[in-house]
């Protein structure tokens, strides 16, 4: 279980890393607040996928 825990982390992690690059990418190229707020929406929720990922092997 901690084998798999620790895969998943390293994974979001990984995921995070490159939605906060496309963020700072396409954040200089788009005016449209909406399509930032989804975006940033998408990088909450992966965050919170993490926590969660986190706190059920404590459960």
């Amino acid at each position: 279980m901690l084998v798999i825990s620790s895969q998943v982390k390293s994974f979001i992690s990984y995921v995070v890393i490159i939605n906060t690059k496309v963020i700072h990418l396409e954040a200089h190229k788009m005016q449209n607040k909406v399509l930032r707020l989804i975006i940033y929406l998408m990088l909450v929720s992966v965050v919170l996928a993490l926590l969660l990922t986190s706190i059920i092997p404590i459960l």
